[in-house]
């Protein structure tokens, strides 16, 4: 809601954020012609199909596209920055007080979704997050991690039994290994600290909700192995069709232009549902036009990025094969973050209060 007022005033108050010149120095022209391009696609097949739900697909990405010519514009702002931070690592903490309060949803008897509708979706938030404090720590140039705010959001993360983003969130914290420990006497020592608060952490978890945890756990080791079983040939339901990619080569003639992202029942497939992954999605949607923008503009936004960064993209680009982000705002708004963090530059120094 208060997205959706900021767009107008900013349009009235701020126009020059809508110029080209502005686009072309926050590298967003590829970006916006990638947006247009899904909008059009899918005009046009909102008018071969009117009783589809493209008009869904076009008011979403319309949104997304001023919020984030907006978010780009407004990251420039260091004090704007370190709200951001502040407001996502205290969301964090409010979910584990409802979580340890039981207050909090779950679907069936096992998969904890907190103040959300979908436990995917809780996880998602969470998992970015997450990542977006990594990421602004790295833009303000701070000296220190909150690992304790990582930790209770995996926490949370193995919670909600979401194994995309537990894949995602794994990769995250092995990435951390590599790029945080260090083998300085002082740094080994932090180190050791940071071992020891992941131990002091998981035992009280364990001893406050034992139970639990040895049923979630359960429950999670039996969710991978059936995701394991499904990539077999011989599986009842493989894992592609599970997840929608058998949708991608059953349509490939939609793979020149793209079959627009709605009327999922005209595509043949095992299920009617949209392929649950971002990139493959996107292929099908909007075909090789909409694949090489997008694929283009990650390319000129991460491609001098630093190593800690590169390796944190993984997670989110492996989590992103798993389920459908691309009508995330946080989504672009991650990886726009990380976009604005240079190798041997490191950091935002020269953010300031944009004018």
């Amino acid at each position: 809601m208060f997205l959706a007022a900021c767009i107008p005033l900013f349009i009235i108050f701020k126009p020059k954020i809508l110029s080209l010149t502005e686009f072309e120095s926050n590298n967003l022209i590829i970006f916006i012609s990638f947006f247009f391009y899904t909008i059009v696609l899918n005009l046009v097949y909102l008018i071969v199909y009117p009783n589809g739900n493209f008009y869904e697909t076009i008011f979403f990405y319309t949104f997304n596209m001023f919020g984030i010519i907006i978010f780009t514009y407004l990251i420039k702002d260091k004090e704007f920055l370190k709200s951001i931070y502040q407001i996502l690592s205290f969301n964090i903490i409010v979910q584990v007080i409802i979580l340890f309060l039981n207050r909090g949803r779950y679907l069936g008897d096992i998969r904890y979704m907190g103040t959300f509708n979908d436990p995917n979706q809780f996880s998602f938030y969470i998992f970015l997050s997450i990542i977006s404090v990594y990421v602004i720590e790295d833009i303000l140039s701070l000296k220190s991690r909150r690992w304790l705010i990582y930790l209770l959001g995996g926490y949370l993360i193995i919670s909600s039994a979401s194994t995309g983003i537990l894949l995602g969130i794994t990769i995250f914290f092995i990435s951390l290994l590599f790029t945080e420990f260090k083998i300085s006497k002082l740094q080994f020592l932090n180190s050791l600290k940071i071992i020891a608060l992941f131990g002091i952490l998981g035992a009280g978890i364990y001893f406050a909700k034992g139970d639990i945890v040895t049923q979630k756990f359960n429950y999670l080791s039996t969710r991978i192995e059936e995701k394991l079983n499904s990539t077999k040939s011989n599986a009842e339901i493989t894992l592609a069709e599970e997840r929608g990619y058998d949708k991608i080569y059953k349509n490939a003639e939609y793979l020149i232009f793209g079959s627009g992202e709605g009327e999922m029942g005209r595509l043949k497939g095992f299920s009617n549902s949209e392929v649950h992954a971002t990139f493959p999605g996107l292929f099908l949607y909007y075909g090789i036009p909409g694949l090489f923008l997008i694929s283009l503009w990650l390319y000129k936004s991460l491609a001098r990025i630093p190593l800690n960064l590169q390796l944190i993209f993984m997670a989110l680009f492996v989590e992103s094969l798993t389920l459908a982000n691309q009508r995330q705002f946080l989504f672009w708004g991650v990886i726009i973050l990380m976009s604005k963090v240079r190798k041997g530059e490191g950091t935002f120094h020269h953010l300031k209060e944009p004018s």
